[in-house]
């Protein structure tokens, strides 16, 4: 069943070809010209901006209009489905209701490669995310629901989001790669869910994580190559798939006490010590919780864990 009116409204998303960024709040601009920010950018030891693009910051906290979304009910027609933000806002809040109904469900690829929006406020009323739905969006902050349940594979990946917090009452990931290759540095993760999984976090700044009691698996690759040098083993942790925290520059790992040792997948700490970090003592540790498999897979590396070698000088 579809809504009726209010369903759709033009969207102009305007790359300056004079390469001018333009930020707006309460009527007021600021341009910076586009060899300004190449400059500033490389004299920051960064790169020049992917795309510059017109990004429209409103001084309000109030909802967006429910014409700035193209939405439809949900299946049972008690709620309401984002399908696509089209509104020209730039800190975008969705409203609580449209029409009447509950936003329910933040539809497939909602938000998806949109790069003209900077925040994105979640209503309490919203319960799920689908797949890919910041998939590539350029918002540095999203605040998810209260209410939120489930969020689907690839759901952020690729985003520009730097920090999530994930709410008590969260049930489960479904799918898998939900944050992979995103700028995420850092996350909070509720009491609750039981598992992590295939890539959830892949490829992302992250530099900590605590992961909560009551995991008790940890999918392939979930960890892999970030920036982690420190994380903890819950004592209810029983298995991780091949490479879960592979490539990271860890120097510190807390493992909980536990009745028994943790499956590691195949090379679950593959190339941890090639920042010099992973010492002798911590895999040694390691090694306690169970661990019984290679830790890197070159030649030069094939030395079980449990034998504490350093490797070979390079």
């Amino acid at each position: 069943m579809k809504l009726t009116g209010l369903r759709r409204a033009a969207i102009v998303l305007a790359v300056l070809a004079s390469g001018v960024v333009l930020f707006s709040c309460g009527g007021k601009g600021k341009k910076q010209d586009k060899k300004e920010a190449k400059a500033a950018a490389e004299s920051a030891g960064g790169e020049e901006a992917e795309e510059v693009v017109e990004v429209n910051i409103v001084d309000t906290k109030d909802p967006n209009a429910a014409t700035d979304f193209i939405y439809e009910t949900t299946v049972d027609g008690t709620g309401v489905v984002i399908q696509r933000y089209i509104g020209s806002r730039g800190n975008v809040v969705i409203p609580e209701e449209i029409e009447g109904l509950k936003v329910k469900t933040i539809g497939k690829d909602a938000f998806n490669d949109i790069k003209n929006i900077a925040s994105v406020v979640l209503p309490s009323s919203v319960t799920s995310i689908e797949a890919s739905a910041f998939y590539g969006c350029y918002a540095s902050e999203i605040s998810l629901s209260s209410g939120l349940k489930t969020i689907a594979g690839q759901a952020f990946q690729k985003s520009k989001v730097k920090e999530i917090t994930i709410p008590s009452g969260f049930e489960k990931f479904v799918g898998t790669y939900q944050f992979a290759g995103s700028a995420l540095s850092k996350v909070t993760l509720p009491n609750g869910i039981t598992s992590i999984p295939e890539g959830c976090f892949y490829n992302t700044r992250l530099s900590t994580v605590e992961i909560p009691e009551g995991v008790t698996s940890i999918g392939a690759e979930a960890f892999s190559t970030c920036n982690i040098s420190s994380f903890n083993i819950p004592s209810t942790l029983k298995s991780t798939g091949n490479k879960a925290f592979a490539y990271n520059p860890l120097k510190d790992v807390s493992i909980a006490s536990r009745d028994g040792a943790v499956a590691y997948g195949w090379n679950s700490f593959a190339g941890c010590n090639n920042w010099g970090t992973m010492t002798i003592a911590l895999r040694k540790k390691i090694n306690a919780s169970g661990y019984k498999n290679v830790y890197y897979a070159s030649s030069k590396y094939q030395d079980d864990i449990s034998c504490c070698k350093e490797p070979a000088a390079r």
